[in-house]
């Protein structure tokens, strides 16, 4: 899903990581973030 950044501002949380690289319009890539973390973090948590 892409967004425009004036929309990220309107609808902006902590809970979301957005990412914008050069002139594109910025992107909500908190499943992916969300992901790699359980990915990474199940032999800490064994």
């Amino acid at each position: 899903m892409e967004v425009q950044f004036a929309d990220v501002l309107k609808g902006f949380t902590f809970q979301n990581t957005w990412i914008a690289t050069n002139d594109r319009p910025v992107k909500d890539i908190t499943a992916t973030v969300k992901k790699a973390y359980d990915l990474m973090s199940v032999h800490v948590f064994e």
